[in-house]
């Protein structure tokens, strides 16, 4: 049995417009067969361990695991890496980059009576 560990890295000027989720689910994959998930959160600086993964072996090859993550809408995900080294998922932000204004605007209507 062996153990990983994954790390998320966030591109997204540091939370500026306000979408970064506070926890994301990553499905753990060995070949084409989901076999876990785990979550991680902001509360944890996003690392986590994964835990208990077999070097089994399928139709006559050694395990081959891998990270999916679902989809987290505003971001796009790359996940490098392997169970030796641990992951890396590289979250970018790709919603809309409006810039957040905190002014007011007042608009004032008025009638002019002649």
């Amino acid at each position: 049995m062996e153990n990983s560990k994954v790390k998320v890295i966030w591109k997204d000027k540091e939370n500026q417009y306000k979408k970064r989720p506070t926890s994301i689910t990553l499905d753990i994959y060995n070949y084409d067969t989901k076999e876990n998930s785990i979550t991680v959160t902001n509360q944890n600086d996003w690392e986590s361990a994964i835990t208990n993964l077999y070097q089994n072996y399928k139709e006559g090859k050694e395990s081959n695991y891998s990270l999916k993550n679902k989809n987290t809408k505003d971001y796009e995900f790359k996940v490098t890496g392997d169970t030796k080294t641990g992951y890396t998922i590289t979250a970018k932000y790709i919603g809309n980059e409006t810039e957040i204004n905190n002014q007011i605007q007042v608009i004032i209507s008025y009638t002019t009576y002649y």
